[in-house]
C-alpha cells in the first residue's frame, strides 16, 4: 500500500503515544540495558529522556554519571554525581563512583575524602578501602595506602591488583624486599597485571639487574602495547643497556598516543641531556614544564639543559670569530688553509711528533699512568729529538686547537666516541687546561666503558672550573656506573 500523509501522521502520533505511555521508566531501563551492553553514549541519551520526562531521584543521576565516566567526560560526571548525593545523602556508591572521578581529574584529596565519606556510610565497602589506599599512593601517602590496602587484602587476600599497588607502595618506602614478595604474588595469580610488572621492573633496575627489568617491561607493552607509563619505562630500560635509538623510539611512541602527557617528553628530555643532545633535551623538557609536569627535578634538569646549550652556542661564536681571524691571518701572508672536513685528524701541537695510535689502542685507551687531578700528557716516540720551531711560526694557532676541539664534538655528536678521543688529546697537550675538552674526553671515555680515565677528566676539569654543572653531572654518572660495574 503506498505511503500517504495521512498514514505518515498517524505513525509519528503512535511514536509520541508509545514515548508517553513508556514513561521516564521505561528509558532509566533502557539506559540500563544500552550501559551494561558497553555503550555508553546511547545510554546516556536515554537517561537523559527519563529526567527531560521528570525522572529527578538519585539513582538516575547516578546512573548518568556513571555513563560519564564511563565515555571519561570527568567533569560532568562529577556533576551528576554531585546531585546523585543532593538527592540522597546515604548513597556510598554515589560517593565512591564521584571519588574516582576526582581521582582521574588529579583532585587527590577530594577523591579521598569522598572515599572515606562512603566508608563511614558503609565501614565493609571494600572496593572503597582498595581506592582509597590507591589514591593515597597516588598523592604519595605511601603510608595511608598501605594502611587502607592492608583492610583490604585481610578481607580479599588473593586480589592481584590490590597485591599488585601494596607492593608498589612498599617499593616507594624503600622496603623493595616486602614490595617483590607482593609483586610475585600478584603476577602468579595474574601474569600480565601491568602495574605489577612496572614495579618489579623498577626494583630490578634500582639493583643493576637491567635485563630482568626489560623483561618485565617488554611483557608489560605487550600486554598494553599503546599504556604510556610501560613504554617509557621500557625506553628507560633501552637506555640503560646502551639501545638508545629503541629508548627514544618508545618515548617518542608515547608522545604520539598521548601529547597531553608531560611524562614522555621528561623522559625522552632527559634521556636526550643524557646524550648531550641539549637543543632536543631543552625542547622535550620546556614541553613537560608547559604541561605542568609534577616531577620535581624537572626545573633544575631543564636549568642545565639551558645552560648547556648556552655553552656550545657561546663556543661555537667564539670557534667562528677564530677561524674568521685565521682566515684573514692567512689571506695576508698567502698560507693555504687547513682542510677542516680532512679525513686525517689535524696533527698534534707538540714539539716532537706524537705517536700513531691503532684503531685498537683508540676503541680501548690505558688505563695505566694516569694521575687523579690531571689527564695522561701524550707519549713521546722513543729517541725522537724535538725539531727547532721557524720563530716567524707560532707552535700552536688557537683557532687550530679550537678546530680540533670543535671537529671533535661533531665526532661525538655522532657517536664515534674512539675517533674523537685522539683529537681531544691533541687539544689538551697544547692546552691542558681547557675544560671544555676535558670535559669533551670524559665524556668519550665513559661512552666506551673506560670509566677510571674518564672520571680522571672530569675531576680535572672541575679542578679548573668548580662549579661547571656539565663536569659535575658527568663525574656523578662515571662513579656510579663504576660502581655497578
Amino acid at each position: 500500500m503506498p505511503t500517504t500523509p495521512l498514514r505518515v501522521m498517524l505513525s509519528s502520533l503512535f511514536g509520541i503515544l508509545l514515548v508517553a505511555a513508556s514513561g521516564p521508566e521505561f528509558f532509566k531501563a533502557e539506559g540500563d540495558k544500552l550501559l551494561a551492553a558497553g555503550q555508553p553514549a546511547k545510554a546516556f541519551d536515554a537517561y537523559t529522556q527519563a529526567i527531560d520526562l521528570g525522572m529527578k531521584h538519585s539513582q538516575v543521576y547516578l546512573a548518568r554519571g556513571n555513563a560519564l565516566t564511563a565515555m571519561r567526560e570527568w567533569e560532568r560526571a562529577v556533576a551528576d554525581y554531585d546531585e546523585s548525593i543532593k538527592l540522597r545523602l546515604d548513597n556510598p556508591v554515589a560517593y565512591r563512583n564521584r571519588g574516582y572521578a576526582k581521582a582521574e581529574l588529579g583532585r587527590f584529596q577530594d577523591a579521598i575524602d569522598d572515599y572515606t565519606a562512603a566508608l563511614q556510610i558503609k565501614p565493609d565497602f571494600w572496593d572503597a578501602w582498595l581506592k582509597r589506599g590507591q589514591v593515597n599512593g597516588n598523592a604519595g601517602l605511601w603510608d595511608k595506602a598501605i594502611a587502607d590496602l592492608n583492610v583490604f587484602l585481610r578481607n580479599e587476600p588473593n586480589h592481584a591488583y590490590g597485591l599488585g599497588l601494596r607492593g608498589a607502595a612498599y617499593a616507594r618506602i624503600g622496603e623493595p624486599d616486602r614490595a617483590l614478595v607482593d609483586l610475585n604474588a600478584a603476577l602468579e595469580l595474574e601474569p600480565n597485571l601491568v602495574k605489577a610488572l612496572l614495579a618489579r621492573a623498577a626494583i630490578y633496575a634500582g639493583r643493576g639487574r637491567h635485563d630482568q627489568a626489560l623483561a618485565d617491561r617488554e611483557r608489560a607493552v605487550a600486554a598494553e602495547p599503546e599504556n604510556v607509563e610501560a613504554l617509557v619505562a621500557r625506553g628507560g630500560s633501552y637506555h640503560q643497556l646502551g639501545r638508545h635509538d629503541n629508548g627514544l623510539a618508545d618515548r617518542t611512541r608515547a608522545i604520539e598516543l598521548d601529547p597531553g602527557n608531560p611524562l614522555p617528553y621528561a623522559a625522552r628530555g632527559n634521556a636526550y641531556f643524557l646524550l648531550k643532545r641539549m637543543p632536543e633535551a631543552v625542547a622535550d623538557l620546556r614541553a613537560a614544564r608547559d604541561r605542568k609536569s609534577l616531577d620535581p627535578t624537572l626545573p633544575d634538569l631543564l636549568a642545565r639543559a639551558e645552560a648547556q646549550l648556552r655553552e656550545v652556542q657561546v663556543g661555537d661564536a667564539q670557534v667562528s670569530q677564530a677561524q674568521v681571524a685565521e682566515a684573514q691571518v692567512r689571506e695576508a701572508s698567502g698560507t693555504k688553509p687547513i682542510e677542516a672536513a680532512s679525513a686525517t685528524p689535524p696533527p698534534p701541537v707538540t714539539v716532537a711528533a706524537a705517536p700513531v695510535r691503532s684503531s685498537a689502542e683508540r676503541d680501548v685507551p690505558s688505563l695505566s699512568g694516569l694521575s687523579p687531578n690531571r689527564p695522561p700528557a701524550p707519549a713521546p716516540v722513543a729517541e725522537t729529538k724535538p725539531k727547532p720551531i721557524p720563530a716567524e711560526r707560532p707552535a700552536t694557532p688557537a683557532a687550530n686547537v679550537e678546530a680540533s676541539h670543535q671537529q671533535a664534538r661533531k665526532l661525538l655528536a655522532d657517536r664515534k666516541f674512539a675517533d674523537a678521543i685522539p683529537l681531544l688529546d691533541q687539544v689538551l697537550a697544547a692546552n691542558p687546561n681547557h675544560v671544555l675538552a676535558l670535559n669533551a674526553r670524559g665524556y668519550a671515555r665513559m661512552m666506551q666503558r673506560d670509566l677510571t680515565n674518564a672520571i680522571a677528566d672530569f675531576e680535572a676539569a672541575l679542578k679548573l672550573k668548580p662549579d661547571y654543572a656539565n663536569a659535575q653531572h658527568n663525574l656523578a654518572t662515571a662513579r656510579r656506573l663504576a660502581k655497578v660495574q
